[in-house]
Formats: C-alpha cells, sequence, structure tokens
C-alpha cells in the first residue's frame, strides 16, 4: 500500500467513524447511510485515480531538450519509450541519497524480458513510474573498467555519439555481479569537459576514489542475462548528470 493509499483509507475510515457513531440503542438513521455510502464511494474513485496517476502523470519526454543531431528522444530501434528514459538530458534539481546496497535493498524488482514497456501490466508501468521520476545520488566506487558502447536504439545507431558504461559498487574491489551500471549519455558531453573520452572515467577507478554519481534512475528490462555476471540489478543511473568525488572533506564536481 502506498502512502497515498493509505492516507485516503485512514480518512475515509475517520468519516465513517465519525457518520456511525452513536448509543447502541438507536438504529443509523437515513442521513447516517448516505455519509457512509458517499465516503465510499469517494474512497473508490479517489483509489482509482491515484492507482492510474502514476503512469499517466509521468512522462520522460518532458525531461530532454528534444532531438539530438537528428536522433530524436525516442531513439530508433528496441523499445522507444526505454529510449526516451535514456535520453532525459534535462538536469534533475534534486535526488534522494543512496548508497549501492540501500539502493538495491529499497528499490523493486520489475519486469526482466526485454519485451517493450507498451506490454506490461498497468501495475507494472505505474511502480516503473513512481521509481523512474527519480532523480537519484548514489554513493559508491567505480570499479572494473569504463566501456565506450558502440551502437544502441537510444543513440539511433550512431557510431560517434555513444554511452560510456561504468559500474558502481559498495566497495573499490567489488565484482562486477555486485554492482549496478551507470551510463553516460553523449547528450551530456557539451556541458562536462572530458565526459566524451573513457580516460576520464578510467582515472576515477584507478584511483579508487568514493563517488556520488547524480542522475535519472532507469529500468533497463533488456539486459536480463547479464544478471549475475555483470550486474547486480537492472535499476541503473541513466543517465548520468553530474559525478562527484570526495577529496579530503569535501564532494568535488568533475
Amino acid at each position: 500500500m502506498t502512502r497515498e493509499t493509505f492516507t485516503i483509507v485512514a480518512i475515509a475510515f475517520l468519516c465513517i467513524a465519525a457518520a456511525t457513531a452513536r448509543p447502541k440503542a438507536l438504529r443509523p438513521s437515513m442521513k447516517s447511510r448516505r455519509v457512509v455510502s458517499f465516503v465510499l464511494a469517494l474512497l473508490l474513485t479517489v483509489s482509482s485515480a491515484f492507482a492510474a496517476g502514476e503512469r499517466k502523470t509521468f512522462d520522460p519526454l518532458k525531461f530532454s531538450t528534444g532531438a539530438f543531431h537528428g536522433c530524436p528522444v525516442s531513439g530508433e530501434g528496441s523499445d522507444p519509450y526505454l529510449n526516451s528514459l535514456k535520453n532525459r538530458d534535462k538536469s534533475p534539481t534534486t535526488a534522494r541519497l543512496y548508497t549501492v546496497n540501500r539502493l538495491y535493498e529499497k528499490s523493486p524488482t520489475l519486469p526482466k524480458k526485454k519485451i517493450h514497456r507498451s506490454k506490461w501490466t498497468s501495475q507494472q508501468q505505474d511502480l516503473a513510474a513512481r521509481w523512474e521520476r527519480q532523480a537519484v545520488m548514489v554513493e559508491g566506487y567505480l570499479v572494473f573498467n569504463a566501456v565506450k558502447e558502440g551502437q544502441e536504439a537510444c543513440n539511433c545507431g550512431s557510431t560517434k555519439y555513444v554511452d560510456h558504461h561504468l559500474w558502481l559498487a559498495s566497495t573499490p574491489s567489488a565484482p562486477r555481479a555486485k554492482t549496478m551500471v551507470v551510463e553516460v549519455s553523449p547528450r551530456e558531453w557539451a556541458d562536462h569537459q572530458g565526459w566524451a573520452k573513457a580516460e576520464t572515467f578510467r582515472r576515477l577507478i584507478r584511483a579508487k576514489e568514493k563517488v556520488r554519481v547524480i542522475g535519472w534512475l532507469t529500468w533497463d528490462q533488456e539486459h536480463a542475462a547479464h544478471l549475475g555476471k555483470y550486474r547486480r540489478t537492472l535499476w541503473e543511473v541513466h543517465p548520468i548528470h553530474q559525478i562527484q568525488v570526495l577529496r579530503g572533506n569535501q564532494w568535488v564536481t568533475i
């Protein structure tokens, strides 16, 4: 039960209790019955609105500046909704802080099959929207390597404008099977000097510096085969909008 639903149920319960409270010898009046019926109808209406509201009030396209070098926000091929999530190039104004382990513990599990989001149930779409509308700041260590990817649907198959795949872990010695994937989109290169080069991120890996990765949360259902091998979860920070490094007692943005 969500916080909103719990609040609605609690209010309805109090209203019904107030409407029906009377000495035991008296029978409920017609007015009291009407009040109870009204409250129950209101509860059903508002609860239904909340249940359907998450997926209908969240539009990833609103978090993008539009086409990028001719590539639309929905990309080309694969799942257009997933592509639009990965192309949210508008920076978040706030972000919730997690450690890698804490995010893994708190976040829900969504479908792990390589199917379009339009094929998910309404409940699955609502749950995804509830989390993917969040910006997060995840604290940990970059490990393994920084990999400049090849052609991907979110970038319309470009060989020039490609993502960098990074792996974030709770310790600098963690295996990839215990990491979460975080990705740099080419849409962010212009705003961050050096982000177009994998070496920028490899230096952080070699230094074993603690980092905070800030960006939009995305569930990438297309990589279920990598679970337990190259990642711990299908939740990603994708795209990354900021990276902070702990140097001394200060968090420094790179």
